[in-house]
């Protein structure tokens, strides 16, 4: 629209400045694309007089006019071509004479946006996991993060913390085996308060080898309750297991591990974590990541001093869910703290 109100505009001024009715005329038409004729011209006749005064008359002011159109058809065209080659370096896209130009995008006009599923993370595997980071940008912080674990958990600072609430009740779970771990999903399984803030137990799941390491020494098992407060921050508790009497807790779990992989199954019976626990919750307490990609920071680690025991049977059992061992190699402390609280 921007062009053709640009193109007659510039046609009037030049045409005008050329003086007449017949260049008036001509540039005003020249707007909506109709330029006079020699014919419309021509084909005017004046009545009254002798026959050969009006062609005579009408021959001169024919010839002039002939000529007059000729230079303003010329002069229209090369208008015409400027305000088009300016148009095109305005990048405004309207080109005159494109009606499609005239028209304001709307819903039905615009193109669609790309749509289509969303894309999966890509896949990772445990023997791999020195290059997560290189896997995908959403995993960079595998690489990158200054606060990773799991730790060794060596060499903490003895400190008088105040102690986490457990308010864990008996829930609705379900169970499945993802390939990478078994993990128990919490409809309701309570809460824990720590350091002011409250977390909700959503699930645990199970590494074996243990992830963290005392004192360099591995466990055969560790079990992560991971917790999410409101605004999304995440604390987790972890329990080591070590060899030795059957655990009645563990017992229902066990008999309903999955057969087949990727399907969540509703255990029959609701889980109360806090049987799981020991009864002694003195915790090494550290601030650390997530173990697997994408390894997010900022997740506040408890991993209980006191152990629990599996019989062998259980342990191998649980184990047997996963396809390879799963767990990550301890990470750096750097000039992270690692305390321990000793006063529950």
């Amino acid at each position: 629209m921007r062009a053709r109100g640009a193109l007659v505009l510039l046609s009037l001024l030049a045409l005008t400045a050329c003086g007449g009715d017949d260049a008036a005329t001509a540039a005003t038409t020249a707007g909506t694309g109709d330029v006079a004729t020699e014919g419309s011209t021509a084909g005017s006749t004046v009545e009254g007089g002798t026959e050969a005064a009006t062609d005579a008359t009408s021959g001169e002011s024919t010839a002039g006019s002939t000529a007059d159109v000729a230079a303003l058809e010329a002069r229209v065209a090369a208008l015409e071509a400027a305000v088009v080659q300016l148009t095109a370096a305005s990048g405004l896209g309207e080109v005159a004479g494109d009606p499609a130009a005239d028209e304001p995008a709307t819903e039905d006009t615009a193109a669609p946006a790309a749509e289509g599923p969303a894309a999966e993370p890509p896949h990772w595997t445990y023997e791999e996991s020195a290059s997560w980071a290189s896997l995908s940008e959403e995993y960079a912080t595998c690489g990158t993060g200054t606060s990773q674990s799991p730790i060794d958990l060596v060499e903490p600072a003895a400190s008088d913390l105040p102690n986490a609430e457990f308010t864990y009740d008996a829930s609705p779970a379900t169970i499945i085996a993802n390939g990478h771990t078994v993990q128990i999903n919490m409809e309701a399984g309570g809460t824990m308060l720590l350091d002011g803030v409250e977390y909700h137990l959503v699930q645990f799941h199970v590494h074996g080898p243990s992830e963290h390491t005392v004192d360099d020494h591995s466990y055969p098992l560790e079990i992560h309750f991971v917790h999410k407060s409101a605004e999304g921050a995440l604390a987790v508790v972890g329990l080591l297991v070590e060899i030795g009497e059957d655990n009645p807790a563990w017992n229902g779990i066990i008999a309903s591990l999955p057969t087949v992989e990727g399907v969540e199954e509703p255990l029959a019976e609701a889980i109360d974590a806090d049987a799981l626990l020991p009864e002694i919750r003195a915790a090494y307490r550290y601030s650390g990541s997530l173990t697997t990609p994408p390894c997010t920071e900022g997740v506040e680690w408890q991993v209980l001093i006191a152990t629990t025991t599996m019989s062998g049977q259980q342990i191998d059992a649980i184990r047997a869910e996963f396809h390879e061992e799963n767990n990550r190699p301890v990470q750096p402390l750097g000039d992270r703290e690692l305390d321990v609280d000793l006063s529950w």
